[in-house]
């Protein structure tokens, strides 16, 4: 088996799965409840009332037969426009963490095993891809929270997130990209 690219390393694997396991984290599929008071007021919260009658649950179908959680529709919608897909490998520990994450809070997923040579490389060229766009987004929220809003601390972080977008560019996949980078924006 080939070496793994240089911007593939172990951390930025993990970082990734972190990602993954963030917005988990961030998505807790549970249930939303309407409820009317007396007032008739319409309120919504995630707790059911406090009486004892069924809640009717907002956003989202019933459970489903399988035993796992309903989506709100939030995050149904969420998930129908971006999915989640877990790469993983045989024997990696953070991989079935993710894995159990993201199944315990019902988040539908696929899974994508990376074995082959040919796996490993549309990996690292999905990786690449992601990886420039992240960098390049936070480079100009930076640039932006100095010019717009005065605070040119975060511009400390600029040549660090420039390597970080320098490692990606250098994917094949991103030549023309690099090319376009390199021909019109400036290193910090």
């Amino acid at each position: 088996m080939k070496s793994k690219p240089a911007f593939l390393g172990r951390t930025h694997a993990l970082l990734a799965l972190a990602c993954v396991a963030a917005w988990g984290w961030s998505a807790q599929a549970q249930p939303v409840y309407r409820v009317v008071g007396p007032d008739g007021k319409v309120t919504f919260s995630d707790k059911p009332p406090a009486d004892a009658k069924p809640a009717a649950t907002v956003g989202g179908t019933s459970r489903p037969t399988d035993n796992k959680p309903a989506l709100p529709y939030e995050l149904q919608q969420l998930a129908g426009k971006y999915p989640v897909t877990l790469y993983s490998t045989n024997g990696c520990g953070p991989c079935d963490s993710g894995r159990a994450l993201l199944t315990k809070r019902g988040i539908p997923f696929v899974e994508k095993t990376v074995n082959t040579n040919e796996d490993m490389a549309a990996f690292a060229r999905l990786y690449a891809i992601m990886g420039a766009q992240r960098a390049t987004k936070i480079l100009g929220i930076f640039a932006r929270l100095d010019k717009r809003d005065g605070k040119p601390q975060y511009l400390a972080h600029l040549p660090r997130i420039w390597a970080y977008l320098q490692r990606c560019l250098a994917h094949p996949a991103l030549a023309k990209v690099k090319r376009w980078v390199d021909d019109r924006v400036p290193p910090p």
